[in-house]
């Protein structure tokens, strides 16, 4: 099995990439945040820095664009490619009412017939450009539809018309967000019909509920995984039959990641406020976290937090 960590805006930019590769070791493939490719031809500071692959010799990245426009698309597969770059994903999954209000991400699925001239228009463009040549491979991420997961065979159609490298399947519609449970169902319909290599994606938490998933679909080869790692870092060593986490290693990962927004950003008022968007989902996993974590989330200054995170790593235990 081929597992990767899904990209999550705020949280898995590199500083955090890097801490969890050095922490556990063993994931075969990240994706940046999506990097946004409009009129301007040109990236956020921020972007440019994520994706350089100096800031990423210790990961196997795959840099993921957000557009719906298919030559600004092409543009950024093409900037992805000089940076060497061989796959560049396109965001058509991301559920925030921000991205979706300009018709981009998850919003984009609504229109079929809109979705399948801009992939007509980009592979034109892109099958004679010198990073096609040079086998750079393009990827999907997708939700199942925006609005009712009855649009799923639109877009199932629309996608094996592609020379996709892959079609990684979040398996909810726009509109659910992260609510409710994956619609296994209409997995099962990509899985069947889908003529592309397929991931899965969406609410695998525990080696259990990955057994469940392969069961179910003993030919699936990929599995993407968000929120489960970010509660449980260690999740995928123990996919891969390893030890489950410890407090010390969490603790050892959190020391590493702070260090590493640091060095980033180096303003703490900064950092402590990414900080707590990790506790968020570390708190899941701890007995009795979301006391434990209480005074974490109340800190303003480095010296209340560090005291309040180390009392934590002090006092609490690992449900997992």
């Amino acid at each position: 099995m081929f597992y990767s960590f899904a990209p999550m805006e705020g949280i898995t930019a590199y500083p955090f990439r890097n801490a969890h590769a050095a922490v556990f070791p063993g994931m075969d493939r990240y994706y940046t945040p999506f990097l946004t490719a409009n009129q301007t031809r040109s990236f956020k500071t921020k972007e440019k820095k994520d994706a350089n692959p100096a800031n990423n010799t210790a990961v196997s990245l795959v840099p993921q664009i957000l557009t719906n426009k298919p030559d600004q698309f092409l543009w950024a597969v093409e900037g992805m490619a000089a940076l060497g770059y061989k796959e560049v994903n396109l965001n058509l999954g991301c559920p925030s009412p921000t991205v979706t209000s300009h018709g981009k991400g998850s919003a984009f699925l609504k229109d079929t017939d809109l979705l399948d001239r801009f992939f007509d228009d980009f592979f034109a463009m892109f099958s004679v450009s010198p990073c096609s040549r040079e086998g750079v491979r393009i990827s999907i991420k997708t939700r199942i539809g925006f609005e009712d997961p009855a649009e799923a065979a639109g877009l199932i159609e629309v996608f094996n018309r592609y020379p996709f490298a892959e079609v990684l399947v979040h398996p909810r519609v726009g509109k659910e967000l992260y609510r409710g449970t994956p619609h296994r169902d209409v997995f099962q319909m990509f899985y069947e019909k889908c003529t592309l290599p397929l991931a899965y994606n969406g609410d695998i938490r525990t080696p259990a509920e990955a057994r469940e998933l392969t069961e179910e679909f003993p030919e699936l080869r990929h599995i993407m995984i968000g929120r489960g790692l970010l509660t449980n870092p260690a999740l995928v060593r123990e996919l891969q039959g390893g030890e489950p986490l410890t407090m010390e290693e969490l603790r050892t990962f959190h020391n590493l990641v702070l260090e590493n927004w640091m060095d980033d950003i180096g303003d703490f008022r900064n950092v402590i406020g990414r900080m707590k968007e990790l506790w968020f989902y570390w708190e899941k996993n701890l007995e009795n976290g979301e006391k434990a974590v209480k005074k974490v989330r109340k800190s303003r200054t480095r010296e209340e937090y560090n005291a309040a995170a180390a009392a934590v790593f002090a006092d609490c235990s690992l449900k997992c």
